[in-house]
């Protein structure tokens, strides 16, 4: 048996090595261009296997190590007053955080530094100051409040009594890195699809009841797939949070025969030659979905910069995570044995991801 301190500098070794391969790793995705939409997903796709290996390294760190990484959480200069993404620096790890203060909660700012959030007043835990007059936003309270400016120019919180009405009925937060672009409501055959008013800004503390502008409608749908990401009975590294809270991720609508709608990202509508039977919904590292619809005769992948589909037949008894891992294949550059099948589905885009030019 290992004494202590060979113990400590074997976790503080692999921990060094680690960030070593991780930052080497990511030096090329860090230098790829994000102006654009597609930009945007190719960066992200090159971080995607990059972060898997490191997600699954710290989780190794904190299974073989567990004396020292609870020494690591609460050393200054490892984790303590601080947070899991600021000490490891891995993208998405604010899933990690946790509140070392009542009260209070801090986030990251550009530059490692951070704000400090108040959370013991009625109002919004930010500072007023930080946001233009307008701005609504959930006070600690639950009621909804909105910037007003005094006669010396001075920006306050004031309680807003223009709550609105909210549609009745089943409601889920579409998931996007971290982000909730709209907001599903689903009432009996009816589906109706929202997002965040002008001037409400999308963030961790935004609420079901901020989603008030009213982005598309449907009445009279065959159908509704709800997104779910279940656990997995298998290996695959494509699941990296599961449960409850994940339902509703992303959502498919049955419009009519063979005609479908999709609430991810961005809203799209698409036909098919066959018809769907089942949806899925993995969220892997980030907080990204990646669904994945099973028709008849072919598999519908979403997930990634464009949406294509392929035959059902050629990846017959594989789970939706390998289907996602074949699919997606080996890099660099992406290759899989299944880009020969793959077909492009051609989709009307009816919303693009809010807050993207």
């Amino acid at each position: 048996m290992r004494k202590k301190n060979d113990k400590d500098k074997t976790f503080k070794k692999e921990q060094k090595k680690e960030n070593k391969e991780y930052y080497q790793s990511v030096e090329k995705c860090h230098k790829m261009k994000e102006k654009t939409e597609k930009e945007r997903k190719k960066k992200g796709k090159c971080y995607l296997p990059i972060d898997k290996k490191r997600f699954k390294m710290l989780q190794y760190l904190e299974k073989e190590y567990p004396e020292e990484w609870l020494e690591f959480k609460n050393t200054k200069g490892g984790m303590s007053g601080n947070s899991f993404h600021n000490a490891t620096r891995l993208e998405g790890s604010w899933l990690y955080d946790w509140n070392p203060w009542p009260n209070r909660r801090s986030s990251p700012l550009k530059g490692g530094a951070r704000k400090t959030l108040r959370l013991d007043r009625k109002g919004p835990s930010e500072s007023a100051t930080l946001f233009p007059k307008g701005t609504k936003k959930k006070g600690n309270d639950g009621n909804m409040w909105i910037i007003t400016v005094t006669k010396k120019g001075i920006h306050r919180w004031s309680k807003d009594n223009d709550k609105g009405k909210m549609t009745k009925g089943k409601k889920y937060l579409i998931h996007d890195n971290g982000g909730r672009p709209f907001l599903v409501i689903i009432s009996a055959k009816n589906v109706s699809i929202f997002k965040l008013p002008k001037g409400v800004e999308e963030d961790r503390d935004t609420s079901k009841s901020d989603y008030t502008e009213l982005v598309k409608e449907y009445k009279g749908v065959k159908k509704v797939f709800i997104g779910k990401s279940v656990k997995p009975k298998d290996d695959t590294a494509y699941y990296a949070a599961w449960g409850k809270e994940f339902d509703g991720n992303t959502i498919l609508i049955e419009i009519q025969d063979k005609r479908y709608c999709l609430v991810a990202e961005r809203i799209v509508e698409f036909s098919t030659k066959d018809s769907i039977e089942k949806f899925e919904s993995p969220v892997g590292n980030n907080d990204v979905p990646y669904p994945l619809a099973y028709g008849t005769q072919y598999v519908y992948v979403f997930g990634f910069d464009e949406h294509k589909y392929i035959p059902r037949d050629i990846i017959k008894g594989l789970s939706t995570g390998k289907i996602q891992e074949k699919y997606t294949g080996e890099c660099c550059p992406w290759k899989s044995e299944l880009d020969k099948y793959k077909k492009n589905l051609k989709e009307k885009l009816i919303h693009k991801r809010p807050g993207w030019n």
